[in-house]
């Protein structure tokens, strides 16, 4: 009598339990428990149920488990979709059924139904980063090189940073206006000092996407390299030399009298005649053969002689900094490939309640290395963005779709076991 009344607490309506007695007739595994627990012999198609042959037993027609409900296979989809009713998380959802029912493998339906679910997708956290990728040190100065425009200053100038990948020589020229013809022509006074590269690598900026920048790389044969899009640290190497120029310049600005292009010009030359704390020699050095002459006091003699093993030491030190970040951010590799269908995250948000994710879909069309490139479904415009700024969605559930399903489904019938 006392499970009888306890069944019925959960499910008020008597033409509910009517329904799950009914599903559990028609529901040939639990048929199999019934028996076994009856027979006490389980077979293989009950191992999901055995371990908790003790908490199980039956009243009026279902089968429990402590003081919930089983629910049988052909009702489990509804009832997940009635928990999941004010989009809870995983965690939540999961609990909110445990207290009421339990089936085989109930979390992990539970897992897959969330994920499913776009709405959850789009107010979701932002996926962990991929783990760094580095690259390794080039042959020969001023082959490969980074570039950047730094600004505005407070005094409507920009920098233009140049860094060289092999020795972390740094260049700046001091710029009224970033246009593209001014950048290729501060660029090309600079080339015509220290020689053209092999590879130029930029961001995306208009100055370097350029018809003008496109036709003076073809001319002097240099390559050009674009990193993803809102993704900085894929040109970190000038990224964190703009954070340690901007730092000398925040100083002069604050400082009596200051000379802010006479304070610049002494740090550069206090960078590259210092030993860099990667490759341990200091950047004039490895790109001229010499030390600079400064202010500090030294002993003229022969060249000092250049490693052997600089660009070992390099790589191993960029491994070990890679895996201190990599555990720090919690990275690991993302599993999303070709053809998989995601909203992007907002790189911007208009108030509070916007969405970490975008809601218009869109198709990886290809994916290199930590860089996709991803077609809107909408619009079928071409954007590169990196994968950790992508999030799987399951592209054939609409939410209108799911109404509509558990309207034909009768999924109000369960609501109160709910």
């Amino acid at each position: 009598m006392h499970i009888h009344q306890m069944v019925q607490s959960c499910v008020p309506d008597a033409a509910v339990l009517k329904d799950i007695v009914e599903a559990t007739k028609k529901d040939g595994t639990l048929q199999e428990v019934l028996l076994s627990l009856e027979m006490n012999t389980w077979t293989e198609s009950t191992r999901g149920y055995k371990q908790f042959k003790p908490e199980l037993h039956t009243a009026v027609g279902v089968v429990m488990r402590g003081d919930r409900l089983v629910i049988p296979e052909t009702l489990q989809a509804q009832v997940i979709a009635c928990a999941h009713e004010g989009h809870p998380g995983m965690s939540v959802m999961k609990r909110r059924l445990r207290q009421k029912v339990w089936w085989p493998k109930m979390d992990s339906q539970v897992e897959n139904y969330v994920k499913s679910c776009n709405l959850c997708t789009l107010v979701s956290s932002v996926e962990p980063p991929e783990p760094m990728q580095r690259t390794r040190m080039p042959t020969k100065a001023w082959s490969e090189l980074a570039v950047d425009f730094l600004g505005p200053l407070p005094n409507e100038h920009y920098l233009l940073v140049l860094i060289d990948y092999f020795s972390r020589f740094v260049e700046v020229v001091i710029m009224r206006q970033t246009l593209a013809e001014l950048a290729v022509q501060a660029l090309y006074e600079t080339f015509c000092r220290f020689g053209f590269p092999d590879i130029l690598r930029s961001d995306h900026g208009p100055q370097f996407i350029s018809d003008t920048m496109k036709t003076f790389c073809k001319e002097f044969g240099i390559e050009q390299q674009k990193t993803t899009p809102y993704w900085p640290q894929a040109n970190g190497e000038v990224e964190r030399k703009n954070r340690s120029i901007l730092k000398r310049l925040r100083i002069s600005q604050e400082s009596e009298n200051a000379n802010w292009k006479w304070d610049l010009r002494s740090y550069l030359l206090m960078y590259n005649s210092t030993p860099h704390s990667t490759t341990g020699v200091a950047p004039s050095l490895l790109m001229f053969g010499r030390m600079l002459k400064d202010k500090l006091p030294s002993v003229t003699g022969a060249p000092e002689q250049i490693s052997e093993g600089i660009r070992d030491r390099d790589w191993n030190l960029k491994l070990k900094a890679a895996e201190s970040c990599n555990k720090r951010r919690q990275a690991k590799e993302s599993t999303l490939q070709e053809g998989d269908v995601v909203v992007v995250k907002r790189t911007s948000k208009n108030h509070k309640l916007c969405s970490n994710f975008s809601p218009e879909p869109f198709e990886i069309i290809s994916r290199s290395g930590l860089e996709a490139e991803i077609r809107s479904k909408q619009t079928g415009k071409i954007y590169y963005r990196n994968v950790s700024h992508l999030k799987p969605i399951v592209s054939d559930i609409r939410e209108e779709e799911l109404v509509e399903e558990r309207l034909s489904e009768g999924i109000g019938s369960v609501a109160s076991l709910l």
